[in-house]
């Protein structure tokens, strides 16, 4: 089942906190426009109260894939891993945190 969130659903609080609440308007702000899917373990723990250990990202075509990575880059991540055909990048939040948060850019294939 999808489960698109606003702003004004309390459960997006659960799930993004004040040190990612910039990839949940990333997210409403480019995500569907480009192509850009949030999903895994961050969505499940709307459902089950689990801690979110990642973010990870799926792309409807490269281009998506790109416009997240200029987005991250842009907000200081720092890019951990990079997998030699490029089906997965890792990236850490740029800041310290109580928690270590990543963000994982899933893009084995396009949906």
């Amino acid at each position: 089942m999808l489960r698109k969130f606003d702003i004004h659903d309390d459960r997006v609080y659960e799930v993004f906190d004040s040190d990612t609440m910039h990839l949940f308007h990333f997210m409403c702000d480019n995500g569907k426009k480009h192509g850009i899917l949030l999903a895994g373990g961050s969505m499940r723990s709307v459902v089950d109260g689990s801690e979110i250990v990642d973010f990870d990202f799926f792309f409807m075509n490269q281009s998506a894939l790109d416009t997240m990575k200029l987005f991250l880059d842009e907000e200081g991540y720092k890019n951990t891993f990079a997998c030699p055909k490029g089906e997965l990048f890792s990236y850490v939040i740029p800041y310290d945190t109580d928690s270590f948060i990543k963000v994982q850019l899933i893009a084995k294939r396009f949906y």
